[in-house]
Formats: structure tokens, C-alpha cells, sequence
């Protein structure tokens, strides 16, 4: 039996792919298909069932991704503007399997519960050595568009 899982809750697949930045074919392999079927044997609201019945497809993955980003841009955007103070800070970093270097600016900031909330407003791919001067140079207005904005 076959379950549309969007039609029940889109939201916590979509999230893992905005927050992780896997390719959306990563859902239909077989290790995420186990921790899926783990998590449906230990207390499903449908019972046990099998996790290719629930498991959305990558393109209904694809679809649903600029619907998530917007709402959560849009709930990013206003939860900031609530906030008084905020510091920014940058990192350069280099991936460990493909050695492709990236520059990440975080906000961070505390929330009205008194908890820090670090939020990424942008990765980008840099060619430039991780220096502070060629930080500086690749965060112009650009580096903004279509901000990231996952939280930590």
C-alpha cells in the first residue's frame, strides 16, 4: 500500500534537504530506507509499514523545496526583525571529501526564551585562500541573494 506522505506532512522531509544540503535522490536509496523503516517499527500512526510505501520520490522532494525555503525565509525574516541585537560571524572552510572551499555567514542571536539561535544566511563556493581580506572581498550584496537561512 502506497501512502502520500505529503498529503499527511510534508514538512520534516523537506526540512532534512533544506537543512543538510543532500542531493533529493538521497531518499531513495537504501540505508535512508532502513532508518525509515526503524523509525515506522517503533511507533508509526499507520502501524508497520514498509518505508517505500511512505517515502516521497526525489522530484515530489524537488517540488515542495522552494515552497519550504520561502516559509522559512519569510519566518526567518520576521523573527529577526523582533530582534534587537545580533552578531554575524563568517567561516571559510574546506569540504573533507571534495576539497572545494566555502565561505558560511552565521547570525546568531537570543531568542525570547533566553536561547542562543545560530541561523546560516549563506554558503558560498570560494576559489580564494581563507584569508580575512578575501572573506571580506566575496561578501558583497551578492553573496546574499537567495540566502540559506537554515538553523544550527
Amino acid at each position: 500500500m502506497k501512502i502520500d506522505m505529503f498529503v499527511v506532512q510534508p514538512a520534516p522531509s523537506v526540512l532534512f534537504f533544506c537543512v543538510y544540503c543532500r542531493p533529493f535522490s538521497i531518499i531513495e536509496g537504501h540505508r535512508f530506507e532502513a532508518v525509515a523503516n526503524k523509525f515506522i517499527e517503533i511507533g508509526a500512526k499507520y502501524g508497520k509499514v514498509n518505508a517505500a510505501d511512505v517515502l516521497p520520490v526525489a522530484t515530489t522532494i524537488s517540488r515542495h523545496l522552494s515552497s519550504m525555503y520561502d516559509k522559512q525565509k519569510d519566518l526567518f525574516i520576521s523573527t529577526l526583525a523582533e530582534v534587537p541585537v545580533f552578531g554575524v560571524t563568517c567561516d571559510m572552510w574546506t569540504h573533507d571529501s571534495t576539497n572545494a572551499s566555502y565561505l558560511t555567514v552565521t547570525v546568531h542571536f537570543i531568542n525570547s526564551d533566553w536561547k542562543l539561535v545560530s541561523c546560516i544566511l549563506a554558503t558560498r563556493h570560494v576559489d580564494e585562500s581563507h584569508t580575512q581580506q578575501n572573506a571580506y572581498a566575496n561578501m558583497s550584496p551578492q553573496f546574499y541573494t537567495n540566502l540559506v537561512l537554515t538553523e544550527q
